[in-house]
């Protein structure tokens, strides 16, 4: 996709680096108690590279990343696995080691950023304590920097917010100042957890474009996690679906879309309305629920669901297989796509 280099990989350091993952996720198990409910995530990230984990609520998405930023829930703890960030384990870390790399190397954007903002303190105090913990800045620096990024993410009249509190702002502002405080430290990895679940259409555009305007610019890397396919197959590079706690398909967007393996996938892509229609027909529903993360069934998570369930579907797990474009799916192991 990127346009190769003069020397070969092996000899250009800078051209290595690229290639090499931001962040490197090998069969990550989060447990509550001694049940598993994250179950074997793996995946990597490379530098300005964006990744989508798509999946409905409780299948693990918002559990994996918030492993990798040590905000699980006191409840949880990671049982196994590797979280490699630049060659770092960081499921070892101490806390104040772990603090040190969040928010300055590693950021994140919440759902609702009145969840991460503070409600009595001042925006441009939010915005300029962050950089006084990680940056070595003068304080005009640090108010000018603020101003600046409130700027960038274009908000009018950056300076009267500085001086404002979250709940003086609209939804649509408050989480550009939380995009804004995801930039502050140039980080080299986003977190966007459902970051326009709560905005409208128009907004939520808005709010995307910020994030592939931080990526284009300073090749950070993103993890966006969202419920709606289409938003993630608009944004990002590569999607991963998850299902029950496991990573059920992956693959580069424009396979995955254009033809799923895994008949979770297809059902995704079939549930989502067609808002171009000139009609707005009656779309199809996945029928059931999803089981617990906790409570999973024996064999295939999704074969309860699933149209094509076989004997093999209800007794053993399928593991992900393939070389690019991947999925743990019994069906469609010889013949790949699901019709």
């Amino acid at each position: 996709m990127r346009a190769g280099a003069t020397l070969s990989m092996e000899t250009d350091p800078v051209a290595a680096d690229l290639k090499s993952p931001v962040l490197s996720v090998s069969d990550l198990r989060v447990a509550a108690g001694h049940v598993d409910i994250v179950k074997g995530v793996s995946f990597d990230i490379a530098p300005g590279e964006k990744l989508g984990i798509v999946g409905e609520s409780g299948s693990g998405k918002s559990l994996t990343v918030r492993s990798v930023i040590d905000l699980l829930p006191s409840a949880l703890q990671i049982s196994a696995g590797s979280l490699s960030f630049k060659g770092q384990e960081l499921s070892h870390l101490p806390p104040a080691r772990m603090r040190d790399i969040r928010g300055r190397r590693i950021s994140m954007i919440f759902q609702d950023p009145m969840s991460s903002l503070n409600p009595v303190i001042p925006i441009g105090r939010q915005l300029t304590e962050m950089m006084r913990r990680h940056l070595d800045l003068t304080s005009r620096d640090r108010f000018r920097r603020a101003v600046d990024l409130l700027e960038r993410v274009k908000l009018p009249r950056p300076e009267q917010i500085m001086k404002s509190y979250p709940h003086m702002l609209s939804g649509g502002m408050r989480q550009r100042v939380a995009i804004a405080m995801a930039l502050t430290c140039d980080p080299e990895l986003i977190i966007a957890d459902e970051p326009t679940t709560a905005l409208d259409v128009t907004v939520q555009a808005e709010v995307i474009a910020l994030l592939r305007e931080a990526v284009d610019q300073d090749r950070t890397a993103v993890i966006l996690i969202s419920h709606s396919l289409d938003l993630i197959a608009d944004f990002c590079d590569r999607i991963l679906v998850m299902y029950a706690g496991r990573v059920v398909e992956t693959g580069a967007t424009r396979d995955v879309v254009t033809a799923p393996f895994h008949p979770y996938t297809r059902d995704l892509i079939r549930s989502s309305p067609d808002i171009t229609a000139a009609k707005m027909a009656r779309f199809p529903v996945i029928e059931g629920q999803p089981h617990s993360l906790a409570d999973a069934p024996p064999g295939c998570p999704y074969h309860n669901r699933c149209e094509f369930s076989t004997s093999v579907c209800e007794d053993e797990v399928p593991v992900l297989e393939g070389a690019v474009h991947r999925a743990a799916c019994w069906l469609t192991r010889g013949e790949r796509q699901v019709t």
